[in-house]
Formats: C-alpha cells, structure tokens, sequence
C-alpha cells in the first residue's frame, strides 16, 4: 500500500512540476506580449502626438497667411476710400469751377447783348 501512496505523491508531484513550467512559460509569454503592447502604444501614441503637432504648426501656418493677408485687404480697402474721397472732391472742385464758368459766361452774353 505504501508503494501505491509513493506513486500517487509521485503523480502528484510530477503534475504540480508540469503546471508550475506551463504557469511560468505562459507568465513570461503574458508579460512578453503585454511589454511589447505597451511598446506598440507608446509608438502609435508619438506617432500620433507628432502627427497632431505637425498639424497644428500647418493649422497655425495658414492662420498666420489669413492674417496678413487680412491686413493687406484692410491696406488696400483703406487706399480706395481714400482714394474714392478724393475723386469726390475733384468732381465737387470741377463742378463748382464749371458753374462759375457758366456764371462768367452767361455774364459776358449778357453784357455783349446790352452792347
């Protein structure tokens, strides 16, 4: 009967060693796996990182190009108004100037009339 214990203890024993191999085979697999997923992350997430600061330097770039070229929009609107005010001036001179000229004029016919 005690051969028959030994065995069993044996059986026993052997199958523990069997699972305690499997449980660490599987354990450094598990770690394995996990460290090179955390590497996978950390890589996808600087990608990502770079990817969105590459993108907002290229945002920032065309914010700076609209705004000069707001400025330059302003320039311009700002020479025409200027430019529009002194064409009214000169009509208003020209017309002033012209009717001072039909004043003349009608006061030389009339004069030559009375002649």
């Amino acid at each position: 009967g005690n051969r028959w214990c030994d065995q069993i203890v044996n059986t026993g024993n052997k199958a523990c060693d069997h699972v305690n191999e499997n449980a660490e085979a599987m354990v450094s697999r598990v770690s394995e796996r996990s460290d090179r997923l955390s590497e996978e992350h950390n890589r996808m997430f600087e990608d990502f990182m770079a990817k969105a600061m590459s993108f907002q330097r290229y945002a920032e770039g065309i914010l700076k190009h609209l705004d000069t070229k707001l400025h330059d929009i302003t320039l311009m609107h700002n020479n025409a108004k200027e430019h529009l005010q002194m064409c009214e001036q000169l009509v208003e001179d020209q017309r002033v100037s012209l009717k001072e000229l039909m004043e003349r004029a009608d006061g030389s016919l009339k004069a030559a009339e009375a002649e």
